[in-house]
């Protein structure tokens, strides 16, 4: 699990590496957005960004994804 502080400088202190975090709200169907969500953390492919990890708070998801440049 990654060690991230949402407010921080978006670095993941496990090792350092720069993450993206993408913020959601206004979710209307919890259950197709947790679907998708384990869907992406399944996924393991060079062309597709890796989803690391989540945080579900209640009005909105924040996640945790690679970066590409």
């Amino acid at each position: 699990q990654l060690e991230l502080n949402l407010e921080d400088d978006r670095r993941n202190k496990t090792n350092n590496n720069i993450v993206a975090i993408k913020e959601i709200y206004n979710i209307i169907n919890k259950e197709y957005i947790k679907s998708e969500i384990d869907i992406m953390r399944k996924l393991t492919h060079p062309n597709i960004v890796k989803l690391y990890d989540y945080v579900w708070k209640p009005t909105k998801i924040y996640l945790i994804m690679q970066v590409y440049s």
